[in-house]
């Protein structure tokens, strides 16, 4: 029988990827190196003990949406320390959404996150899993404990700038400071500029400023016409202008 143009037959729903969990790794690391300003902090005989005292299991995640809570639900799993990689957590609030980017040395604590936050992984990731075994070893090293401490204050103080930038009315404004953020930790200065990770896509960039990929598309156009930021052959962005 024939359909009407009235009475188009709608298209399937386009799938998404299930999250995948992490893959263990034989491999141990010593927890004092996957805090790496704290290494920096001891002399060599503390750091030489940390490294004997403390070592934990490592999880491989590669790109895609992670399933991070499951990864977490193994038995005395406290959390996980970002080794290398980055990781977005997107947080969604009825019809907004959130995010931030977090990278080696970030602690991050899946269990105990609510529904509404996810993880995807856009940049291959190692963890090292913070386990009982790992913070009962860890009381060998007490400086351990406080890096832990500085590591989520630190998340706490990045989230904070990132809650003011959000109430800013411009798009083009807090797109201009959020990339001059990502920049202090990511960007590599080179003769041309500061240049940022290939992984600071546009469906990246939107959650983490507060606004949808399409705004963001078209501010970088303005912000590029205007010399605020260049797009290089490799699709990367600049930031600044060469002297």
């Amino acid at each position: 029988m024939l359909t009407s143009s009235t009475d188009q037959v709608p298209a399937p729903p386009v799938a998404k990827r299930s999250p995948r969990r992490g893959r263990p790794l034989s491999t141990r690391i010593a927890l004092v190196d996957a805090l790496p300003d704290l290494a920096d902090e001891l002399d060599e005989e503390r750091l030489a003990l940390a490294r004997r005292a403390v070592r934990t299991r490592m999880l491989a995640i590669r790109r895609g949406p992670w399933d991070a809570a499951a990864d977490a639900a193994t038995p005395g799993c406290y959390g996980f320390i970002i080794v290398t990689g980055t990781v977005l957590r997107r947080v969604t609030a009825g019809h907004r959404e959130g995010a931030e980017l977090l990278g080696p040395g970030d602690l991050l604590q899946p269990a105990q996150e609510t529904d509404d936050v996810s993880w995807r992984v856009v940049a291959d990731a190692q963890v090292a899993v913070l386990d009982l075994r790992a913070l009962a070893e860890a009381g060998v090293v007490p400086e351990l404990a406080g890096a832990l401490l500085a590591a989520a204050n630190t998340r706490t103080q990045t989230v904070a700038r990132q809650l003011v930038v959000a109430q800013w009315p411009s798009v083009d404004e807090r797109l201009v400071a959020t990339l001059d953020m990502l920049a202090e930790r990511w960007g590599v200065m080179t003769p041309d500029g500061i240049v940022l990770p290939d992984f600071l896509t546009h469906s990246v960039l939107a959650p983490i400023v507060g606004a949808r990929r399409p705004s963001v598309t078209t501010s970088l156009k303005r912000l590029a016409e205007a010399g605020t930021v260049r797009r290089r052959p490799d699709g990367r962005w600049v930031l600044g202008r060469r002297p």
